[in-house]
């Protein structure tokens, strides 16, 4: 096991992989937008909006999005290789490496921004994640939207696996790299020590609350529609989000 602290580095140099990156690049051909975002972006995007995908990875939203007609859409990712990567795949889209925990952006500078494969919940500790949805907040223009997925433990709590974890953290055995309880790290593509957090809804309602945004909406993603089939098995039962400025 690896006893690195879990931070934004750590995080970078996750996504930064090799193993990662491929995955990532994979996805944009294989998978690009999921039926339930279609729909949702369908609702609140706009063709003239200016907006933010956060978390764009190697662009498996941002290209489909640029390809249909939002042309004026920005990816921005943490991992430096993952923005190279989108690059390579569509040069015609601005690509940048940026923290959403600092927006190098000025107030009121986007429309709309969307932070998608439950990307939000992969930056450690809860100060950091409200630290990015306040600088969403901040980059948006009133009455902009912001649209993004998490996992949640609601429905996960009385499962042996989440139990078991309930009862170290009471006696304090849990791995002493994680911050709160929901954190969790998995290994996958090779690849050990990947950092999510599993929130309960009402965390996630606080920290929008917190940051400046009215919950408009949160869908379980299978109330939205159902994916084709071998896309499905790979996909959790998180929600889809939408919060107003």
């Amino acid at each position: 096991m690896s006893t690195k602290t879990i931070d934004t580095h750590f995080v970078k140099e996750i996504y930064n992989d090799n193993e990662m990156i491929n995955y990532y690049t994979d996805i944009v051909y294989n998978i690009g937008l999921f039926k339930c975002e279609k729909i949702l972006f369908d609702k609140y995007l706009n063709f003239q909006d200016k907006i933010l995908d956060i978390g764009c990875g190697a662009g498996r939203t941002t290209i489909p999005l640029h390809s249909i007609g939002y042309r004026d859409i920005v990816g921005l990712d943490i991992a430096e290789e993952m923005i190279k990567s989108a690059k390579s795949l569509n040069n015609n889209i601005e690509f940048v490496v940026g923290d959403a925990t600092n927006l190098k952006y000025d107030n009121s500078t986007f429309d709309k921004a969307i932070f998608s494969f439950n990307g939000l919940m992969l930056i450690p500790k809860r100060e950091r994640r409200l630290k990015a949805l306040k600088e969403i907040n901040r980059v948006l223009k009133k009455g902009g939207y912001f649209i993004f997925s998490t996992p949640y433990l609601d429905n996960k709590l009385e499962s042996k696996f989440w139990i078991s974890e309930k009862v170290k953290w009471k006696q304090g055995n849990n791995d002493k790299r994680l911050y709160e309880f929901g954190d969790l790290l998995m290994d996958d593509l090779n690849i050990e020590d990947i950092f999510i957090h599993i929130p309960k809804i009402s965390e996630v309602k606080e920290c929008l609350n917190e940051a400046g945004f009215k919950v408009i909406d949160y869908i379980p993603r299978i109330n939205i529609c159902l994916e084709d089939e071998v896309i499905e098995e790979q996909l959790d039962d998180g929600l889809f989000w939408i919060a107003k400025k």
